[in-house]
């Protein structure tokens, strides 16, 4: 309701409504008039549409003055005003006059769209001004509407709009008016001049509100905050030495508008995805620019299965631009993505979470005898499992005219069964509950199944702790069936029988774990009702043993330099005897079978006859006992010979040096043994090959007089280097015969 631009709030008058129309509207014409009057026009404002035309569109021409710069007073504005060549300007603001007064400013358009309230204000009640550094048009076309380009309007209320408690006030008057026009009891004062009413007198005054109160307390409490004195007319003061002040009554609305949120798509890879399988959705930014949504654009995803994922988000879909999601289960997910702009709504979308089926035979193969029962059920390809039959399968169409539908009767493995009556390639076309269909063609062979029972291991005889397994043939010579449909119960023998569903291994056995040593008759019973059997041997564990070195760096032909001391550790602790060991092989080659030769603690010992890493290996005569196997590493007992052997030459001279087996007392070859040489006289560190003299020597030249202590690195890492030193003089060599003492890698070896 907005009877003379006065909107009414008429919560406080709940029999308002039930007035007639006629009645509510005379009343609430009454309110908006009265408050009007009363607060002297101030309050109420009705909208205002005029068509600006500035001064320029008549006739008028910019000033120009005589000199660079003049001020200028036009209409008592004063302007600066600067001239330069054939052109001036003036520096006063862009303001546009309106008729006032203007309580507030609706909306201004120009060329029929609407101007951002943003880029103006309204000052002194009258004058409109420009902020954007852009200026009001000049002229307009007048012959067209304002929603046409070329146009210029500004729409203001000619008063102060009416307030949440103006309105609240506007609906309690109106209500009394109401009342009043019919018949009621209301608080409205009457024309009466004086009033006595049980011994109390009171007068009013003639006419309508002639003290501008209407006696209604909370209607004169809102009037007297804009017409306080009860002035009919707002008063206004005109004087030629008033200085001109300018007041900005009207401000932009509200808090500055936000910017346009982004807008965003967003694209499902693909909306039929497998269980198991991967789920994509690509988020795109389409608006102010486009790009792929990094994570701080995304609040979550919710993928409606109890899943709600945040940042970091993986992308390993195609172009690493999915987010993607494994979904467990099948059915509608509902999918919900949120951003991390407020502004932005919520997308959502549905993805039908399927299952990659395949359906599986039994017997395998889909190879089936005549009479012989016939299984199909459903699969996951992803994971590779069976799936709940009944839940995933409608209806099987077998391909001898027989339809089932679900619920099928299933057998103790899960599958659907059917039994065909003659030979032939029929095919079972299956529908799945999500209308998916595929067909299997199944080879149905005509007589009965030659039942024979196939065992594992082929010997029969196996560890106490391990595994015996059964399984059917369909003749001596298979191929296998399955013991779950062809097997009705097992006899393991030791007091255990068994029926479906069996534990079942990879390649199809029965299996069944002894405890005990003994021999089992076990018996298998068929689906015909035929009865075979074999005998499982258990044998008690093999005896497990240990071997422990004597040295992990034997001397090379040093006697006793290796030996092993081999332990039986179960059943029975305590030294293994040469009847326990079948053979030693200490290096390739070399083997040692019993009788053995001990030392006073029992260990087999050996002498090796080369350098270098040996692997040995003790093998048992009990065929279960493990083989127990490790390395050692044979070295020299070095020594290093040298020329002249007092070490002293004189410059020019040859230092010659090899190594020696000091068991032996044997040279052995530099290259074979010497890693690396430093002369230590600054020429570089010689390796393999080496310069070797006739004798077999390493040779070096020293061109410099001096003392060198001389570092040999030996190719076995087991010995650290060694070190000699060597004088080198000008004089006579054969005045200095002292020789330096031997130099060797360890101690003697104890030969106690």
């Amino acid at each position: 309701m907005d009877d003379y631009c006065w909107p009414l709030d008429d919560s406080c008058c709940a029999e308002f409504s039930t007035y007639p129309q006629d009645v509510q509207d005379r009343a609430a014409a009454l309110a908006g008039m009265t408050l009007r009057m009363l607060t002297a026009n101030r309050v109420g404002g009705c909208p205002v549409t005029v068509r600006p035309c500035r001064q320029v569109c008549a006739g008028y021409q910019p000033f120009y003055g005589g000199s660079a710069f003049a001020p200028v007073n036009w209409s008592g504005t004063w302007f600066n005003c600067t001239c330069g060549g054939d052109t001036c300007g003036c520096g006063a603001l862009c303001q546009l006059e309106l008729p006032r007064p203007i309580g507030a400013v609706q909306e201004v358009k120009i060329d029929g769209v609407i101007v951002d309230p943003w880029t103006y204000r309204v000052d002194d009640g009258r004058w409109l001004i420009r902020l954007n550094g852009e200026c009001w048009p000049d002229c307009q076309d007048l012959s067209l509407a304002d929603t046409e380009v070329g146009t210029f309007s500004v729409t203001y209320l000619n008063a102060i709009p009416v307030d949440s408690l103006g309105q609240y006030a506007g609906g309690v008057l109106a209500c009394e008016f109401a009342k009043a026009c019919s018949g009621g009891k209301c608080r409205l004062p009457s024309g009466v001049t004086s009033v006595a009413r049980q011994g109390v007198s009171y007068e009013i005054a003639a006419g309508s509100f002639p003290n501008g109160a209407t006696g209604i307390r909370e209607v004169d409490a809102w009037i007297a905050q804009y017409n306080p004195n009860h002035l009919r007319v707002q008063p206004q003061v005109w004087s030629p030495d008033e200085p001109v002040l300018v007041r900005t009554i009207t401000v932009p609305p509200g808090p500055p508008p936000l910017p346009d949120p982004p807008t965003y798509q967003v694209t499902a890879y693909s909306d039929k995805p497998f269980v198991g399988g991967l789920a994509g959705l690509q988020v795109q930014q389409t608006s102010p620019d486009s790009h792929h949504a990094t994570d701080a654009e995304i609040a979550s995803i919710n993928w409606g299965d109890a899943t709600i994922q945040t940042a970091p988000y993986t992308r390993p879909g195609p172009g690493l631009t999915l987010i993607t999601h494994q979904y467990q289960s099948d059915g509608i997910k509902v999918w919900t993505v949120t951003f991390t702009d407020p502004q932005v709504q919520p997308a959502t979308g549905t993805f039908t979470v399927r299952y990659s089926y395949y359906v599986d035979a039994s017997p395998p193969g889909g190879v089936v005898e005549v009479g012989e029962p016939f299984g199909i059920a459903p699969w996951d390809a992803y994971a590779a499992e069976m799936l709940p039959t009944n839940e995933h399968f409608d209806s099987i169409e077998w391909g001898d005219g027989t339809i089932d539908h679900n619920p099928f009767v299933l057998n103790a493995s899960g599958y659907a069964t059917h039994i065909y009556e003659t030979a032939g390639s029929p095919r079972a076309d299956i529908t799945f509950l999500d209308g998916y269909r595929m067909g299997y063609t199944v080879t149905v062979e005509p007589g009965g199944i030659d039942y024979r029972l196939d065992w594992d291991p082929d010997s029969q005889t196996i560890f106490a702790g391990g595994t015996f397994g059964m399984r059917p043939l369909n003749g001596p010579d298979g191929p296998p069936l399955s013991p779950d449909d062809h097997f009705t119960s097992l006899d393991w023998g030791d007091g255990t029988v068994e029926t479906p569903p069996f534990t079942i291994d990879s390649n199809g056995f029965a299996r069944h774990t002894y405890t005990t040593a003994g021999n089992f008759d076990t018996d298998a019973f068929f689906l015909d009702g035929k009865e075979s059997g074999t005998l499982a041997l258990v044998l008690d564990p093999p005896p497990t043993y240990s071997v422990t070195e004597m040295n992990e760096y034997p001397v090379v032909d040093f006697e006793d330099a290796a030996g092993l001391l081999v332990r039986q550790v179960t059943p029975t602790p305590g030294q293994a005897t040469d009847a326990e060991i079948a053979s030693i092989t200490w290096e390739n080659g070399v083997v040692q079978t019993p009788p053995f030769v001990r030392d006073v603690l029992g260990r087999v010992t050996h002498t090796y006859t080369s350098f270098g890493p040996k692997d040995w290996r003790v093998d048992f005569t009990d065929p279960g006992a493990t083989p127990v196997t490790g390395s050692v590493h044979a070295t020299y007992y070095y020594y290093v010979g040298w020329l002249p052997s007092n070490a002293i030459i004189v410059v020019g001279g040859t230092m010659a040096m090899r190594p020696l087996d000091n068991w032996q007392g044997n040279p052995l070859p530099p290259d074979e043994h010497f890693a690396a040489i430093d002369w230590a006289d600054g020429s570089p560190i010689q390796h393999p090959p080496f310069t070797v003299d006739g004798s077999g020597y390493a040779t070096h030249v020293y061109t410099v007089a001096g003392t060198y202590n001389i570092q040999i690195g030996f190719i076995d890492t087991s010995i650290t280097s060694l070190g000699i030193t060597v004088t080198a003089t000008q004089e006579d060599a054969d005045a200095l015969r002292d020789q330096p003492p031997p130099v060797q890698s360890k101690p003697p070896p104890d030969e106690t």
